[in-house]
């Protein structure tokens, strides 16, 4: 029966991926999604040799567990365009210990679930490699070739709390499972500081990391053994937390900002920690939000004051956006109030947790608190728990750190009133979330397929249209707008196009269509602004100028527009005062000759 299930679960598994293509919402989230059937066909297939290891009882509950809740969240996900992503980070992680504690209630069951974490970042993290490594996608999709690397940073994390677990058994008796998971974790951290380490900082750090390995299997003092643990776990975490993708995008839009500031890229910057000082124009926010905070839902509209400030183009939007600053500036002094007793209450237990000495028990339970630790820390620069593994992950370290601090109280599983807490809560908790994510989770992923639906129409009328296809191109343009009549930019390759056919009278609809969702953004008003003056009509072309000018007027191209069209109507005096003001803002600017 076991042979039947493993060979089932690893069809299962191959098949799965591939169908990650049919899907056209958040393909990058469904195919980690799709990965599980890999993780629990490897679990089946190792665990057959040993059936001693394994809770097989325990198993369709960690399935249901895995695929339940990920099923959720990722229901939940689409909410990252529709204000509600609060509510995942705040409440999802605590969702998710009351379930694992309420299913696994013993160190073996949790030591069982972390093994099938691991192997789920093992597996995603190597099929990241081969993809950057030899340029080709596993999922037959157009993604970056780091994108499944670097997606919420997966590997690292899971590896931050399963690597300590496979240092804890070889304390005793290593079993087969255990050095599978131990050895492959060595393995795969190694390769992923590899990867990421581009810079001489970051081969420090990996020279480093390799030491600590070093030490870790000759060092036989209990004390330094559960230090170096502490310090493994942060350093996997906190590699995890620079994606070398990003981060290399993060520098380079550092390097343009600065350029436009007449100022030199500052060290933060040149290390891809553009995130820092943003926090300081989001603590802007806190005066006027302090006590009510904005409400949920509200999180975006009330952080674009800060954020115009400092960053100009509104596709890095999301560099204000982190876990932390989101809450707080969310729910006010009540969020305050949370972090203050979450905060309390983890240091509470760690500290009793530490002062038993250098027992199995505080080591599993240091290894639990530094990988929250890590995770807390990356949520100062990011948002790791949008991501349903950090979610989990966050589950797995706060339920093991009850069930530890259980165990040395020489209690059953928890206090009584916290075991009535969990059974109460935790269940009210879950059936709360799976209606909502039942009501809200279909609206929200039906609309974000149909926005990737009407992306996928607009790149065939494209194609179609630069290949003359007029009528063929029009069809799925007007699919395109079925799908999601509010998507601007679709509207605007629409104009485009039709610009290309001759239609301009109806070009011009769409692009005022267009400024009439989304009126204040400058990469519209910079589409507009050019098809006013390249089709002749220099006055429309100043009066979007104009516009460019009072929303962002650090930005060179709202002058340059209304200089250009000033010499095209051969006003030259109003064409040279905005020329030099785009001169003075980009030296590099080309300009015209006025002479």
């Amino acid at each position: 029966m076991n042979k039947f299930f493993s060979l089932l679960f690893l069809v299962a598994a191959f098949l799965c991926p591939f169908s990650g293509g049919l899907f056209e919402s958040r393909p990058h989230l469904f195919r980690s999604w799709l990965l599980l059937p890999l993780i629990f066909a490897g679990i089946c297939t190792i665990m057959g040799l040993g059936k001693q290891n394994l809770n097989w009882r325990k198993l369709p509950l960690s399935l249901f567990l895995f695929y339940g809740w990920c099923s959720v969240t990722l229901l939940w996900a689409p909410s990252l365009y529709q204000g509600l992503t609060t509510l995942v980070p705040w409440f999802g992680s605590l969702g998710v210990m009351f379930l694992i504690l309420f299913l696994f209630r013993t160190r073996r069951d949790l030591s069982q679930l972390s093994l099938m974490i691991f192997l789920s970042g093992f597996v995603v993290v190597i099929i990241g490699l081969l993809q950057k490594w030899f340029g080709f996608d596993l999922y037959m999709q157009a993604s970056p070739p780091s994108s499944t690397l670097g997606d919420k940073f997966l590997a690292a994390s899971y590896a931050a709390l399963t690597l300590p677990f496979g240092l804890l058994l070889l304390k005793k008796e290593v079993k087969l499972w255990g050095q599978i998971l131990f050895y492959s974790g060595l393995i795969f951290t190694s390769l992923y500081l590899h990867v990421i380490a581009s810079t001489g900082v970051w081969l420090v750090i990996e020279f480093v990391f390799l030491v600590i390995i070093i030490l870790l299997l000759i060092q036989k003092n209990a004390l330094v053994f559960k230090r170096m643990v502490i310090a493994l776990a942060l350093m996997v975490v906190g590699l995890g937390s620079i994606n070398f993708y990003e981060k290399n995008r993060i520098v380079e839009f550092s390097q343009k900002i600065s350029h436009l500031q007449k100022r030199p890229v500052n060290a933060l910057e040149q290390e891809g920690w553009e995130r820092v000082p943003v926090w300081i124009n989001g603590l802007s926010l806190f005066p006027k939000y302090l006590i009510q905070g904005v409400g949920v839902g509200n999180w975006r509209a009330a952080s674009n004051r800060a954020h115009n400030k400092y960053i100009i183009n509104t596709e890095f939007f999301n560099h204000l956006h982190n876990d932390w600053l989101e809450g707080l500036i969310t729910f006010g002094l009540i969020g305050f109030l949370l972090l203050g007793y979450f905060w309390w209450t983890l240091f509470k237990k760690i500290k009793f947790i530490l002062d038993q000495g250098c027992s199995e028990s505080a080591l599993l339970g240091s290894a639990s608190f530094a990988s929250l630790l890590g995770l807390l820390f990356m949520s100062f620069f990011s948002y790791p728990f949008l991501s349903f593994s950090f979610l989990i992950l966050a589950g797995v370290c706060w339920g093991i750190l009850i069930l530890v601090e259980a165990e040395i109280k020489k209690e059953i599983l928890v206090a009584q009133g916290e075991r009535f807490f969990l059974n109460v809560s935790g269940l009210s908790f879950l059936f709360f979330l799976t209606f909502l994510s039942g009501y809200w989770g279909y609206r929200l992923v039906r609309a974000e397929a149909h926005h990737y639906r009407a992306r996928y129409y607009t790149g065939l009328g494209e194609a179609h249209g630069a290949k003359g296809y007029k009528n063929r191109g029009l069809t799925h343009f007007e699919s395109s707008y079925q799908y999601n009549p509010y998507d601007w930019w679709n509207l605007t390759q629409w104009a485009e196009s039709l610009k290309t056919f001759g239609l301009r009278d109806i070009a011009d609809k769409k692009f005022a269509h267009a400024a009439d969702l989304m009126p204040e953004d400058f990469h519209l008003l910079r589409l507009f602004a050019r098809h006013y003056l390249f089709s002749g009509r220099p006055e429309k072309a100043i009066e979007i100028g104009e516009r460019i000018i009072r929303s962002s007027p650090h930005y060179s191209y709202g002058y340059w527009i209304v200089g250009r069209s000033n010499f095209v109507l051969k006003r030259k005096d109003r064409a040279k005062k905005f020329f030099l003001e785009a001169k003075a803002r980009d030296p590099e600017i080309h300009l015209p000759k006025l002479d």
